[in-house]
Parts: C-alpha cells; sequence; structure tokens
C-alpha cells in the first residue's frame, strides 16, 4: 500500500515537473514571437542596409560631378551629385531615385548614359541610405518632399538645369509616383519594377520568409514599423497616387520578377490618370534586368521617351 501510495506521488510530481517544463518552453516560444515580431521584422522593413561607400567607378571619372547637400529635415541631410551633360547645350535634368538598400553610387553607370544622350543628371542616396542622414525609412512618405527639396536645391544651385525628369526603380519608383502630383516640375518620368501599395507587398516578402503567416500577421508587423518610423503605412499606395497624376508616364514590369509580380504594375498602370502613359512588360526579366534584355531595346526606348518630353517642355508644349 505504502509503495502505492509512493508510486501515484511520484508520477503526480513527474506530471507537474512536465507541465512546468512545457509551460516555461511555451512562454520562451511566445517570447521570441514576441520580439521576432515587435523587435526584429519591423526594423528589416524600415532599416535597409546602407550601401558602403566606394570610389567613383572608373567608367564615371570622365564625368564631372558636382556634389551637393540638401537639409530635409531637422538632422537629416542627403548628398548626392549634379551631373552634366558630356556635350551640348542639355535637353534638361533627369532625377534619378535608387531602390532600396541600394545609393547614389550604384546609379553612376545611368547617369554616365544620360550624360551621353545631352541630359544632366541628379543621383543622390535617399534618407537612410548610403551617406545620407536619417535612421528609417518611410517608403515615401517624408521621402517625396525631399523630392521636392532637392529640386530646389538643383535649381538654386544650377539655374540653367531644367527642364526636371525623372527616372526610379523599385523603391525608388514608389516614392516618385507618390511625388509627382506635387510636384509639377518634373514634366515626365520612367518608373521600373514598382510596388503598388505596401501592405501587398509586405504580405507578399513576409510571406517569402515564413512558411506561414496571416495576413493580420503581416499587418501587424508593418504598423509597428510605421510607429517606430513615424508614418501611417496605409497612406503608402503609390497605384492610389497615379490617379492623380497628370505628367507622360512610362511605365515597365519585368514578367518573371518575383520581388514585385507584374501585377503590381498593372494595377498602377490601370489607375494612372495621365493622358500620355505607357506600359511595357518586358518579357522574362525580372526585377533587376530590364535593361539588358533584347540588347538593350528598354532603355534607348525609355531615353528616347525622357528627351521628346523634356524638348516638348523646354518649347513650352503640352503633352
Amino acid at each position: 500500500m505504502q509503495d502505492t501510495t509512493l508510486r501515484t506521488a511520484t508520477r503526480k510530481r513527474s506530471g507537474i515537473l512536465v507541465i512546468r517544463i512545457l509551460l516555461a518552453f511555451l512562454g520562451l516560444v511566445g517570447l521570441g514571437a514576441y520580439w521576432v515580431t515587435f523587435h526584429v521584422l519591423p526594423y528589416a522593413i524600415i532599416s535597409p542596409r546602407r550601401q558602403e561607400t566606394r570610389e567613383i567607378p572608373e567608367f564615371a571619372r570622365a564625368l564631372r560631378i558636382d556634389p551637393f547637400v540638401v537639409a530635409v529635415d531637422p538632422g537629416i541631410e542627403l548628398r548626392g551629385s549634379f551631373v552634366p551633360a558630356l556635350a551640348g547645350k542639355s535637353l534638361g535634368t533627369v532625377l534619378i531615385l535608387h531602390g532600396i538598400g541600394d545609393g547614389k553610387k550604384s546609379q553612376m553607370g545611368l547617369a554616365r548614359r544620360l550624360a551621353e544622350e545631352q541630359l544632366n543628371a541628379v543621383v543622390y542616396d535617399a534618407r537612410a541610405h548610403g551617406e545620407s542622414g536619417g535612421k528609417y525609412c518611410s517608403f515615401g512618405h517624408f521621402e517625396k518632399a525631399d523630392v521636392s527639396r532637392v529640386l530646389d536645391a538643383i535649381t538654386r544651385l544650377h539655374p540653367a538645369a531644367g527642364p526636371f525628369a525623372g527616372f526610379a526603380t523599385s523603391y525608388g519608383g514608389a516614392v516618385l509616383l507618390q511625388a509627382l502630383p506635387q510636384e509639377p516640375r518634373l514634366c515626365c518620368a520612367v518608373v521600373e519594377s514598382t510596388f503598388s501599395n505596401l501592405r501587398e507587398t509586405v504580405n507578399e516578402h513576409l510571406g517569402q520568409l515564413l512558411y506561414f503567416h496571416p495576413r493580420w500577421y503581416s499587418d501587424m508587423v508593418l504598423d509597428a514599423a510605421g510607429r517606430i518610423a513615424h508614418f501611417d503605412p496605409d497612406t503608402i499606395d503609390p497605384a492610389e497616387s497615379a490617379r492623380r497624376i497628370q505628367q507622360p508616364i512610362r511605365l515597365l514590369h519585368g514578367t518573371a520578377d518575383e520581388d514585385i509580380p507584374v501585377r503590381h504594375g498593372e494595377v498602377i498602370f490601370r489607375n494612372l490618370a495621365s493622358p500620355a502613359k505607357q506600359w511595357v512588360a518586358v518579357p522574362g526579366a525580372n526585377h533587376l534586368n530590364i535593361w539588358e534584355q533584347q540588347g538593350g531595346k528598354f532603355s534607348t526606348e525609355s531615353i528616347e521617351f525622357l528627351k521628346a518630353h523634356l524638348r516638348s517642355s523646354a518649347a513650352g508644349g503640352s503633352d
């Protein structure tokens, strides 16, 4: 009888120990999930890895490069370069906006190409990127005003730089689409491989990162990122901004883009209010190689699009 009672008590203590271990394990899992949800993933969204500062590429050393600094907010300065056309009177200036985690140095190849086509180029590190200040990016909430500040600075430093156009890819494209309705100085724009809505693209990217997640989870992570960086994620909607864009727009997207699927570009194009809009779905192109397709056909066409509308703007025409 005593042995039976002892065995029962031992089993009870073992059961309690197992429950305690299980509860401790679940607590640790919950704590880890909380930490990842509110202290890891939100910062991954708004704190892009800064591109390391590099020397000017060899191919760009023949260019004249005029650096500039623009104060956009207290304690935040943007650093960029004005690259004049190589020969003859320029047709105008193209403002280049880079992708997330990228920077002005990687845009020097495009700047050289534009300079060879009688176009000035402006490249700059967006806030929280490269050599510019700022701790967090906001996907256009603050950056769209930065576009205007950069144009103000270029107009002051280079009074004959106008007219102006925009060229942007991915993250930069989303910023440019949000800036265009409020920035009439940009007479036209070429936008490649950008997203239509921030919530949608964050949900898609978390789906690639995590095997399973409900939509409410990605919304919760994005809302946390917005609180940290002081912006409302629901306002980051380039497709909605497109409804207020009147300037000529050339919109390109690769059909094999796995980072931002082509349907994002299709939605933006449908919403564009511009009477002079072009849609180019590039067969087989991914997120980064549109200009390499078909022997550079799409890059040539995009540059000709910019030149035609800059000429028209300089002549006082409307497109």
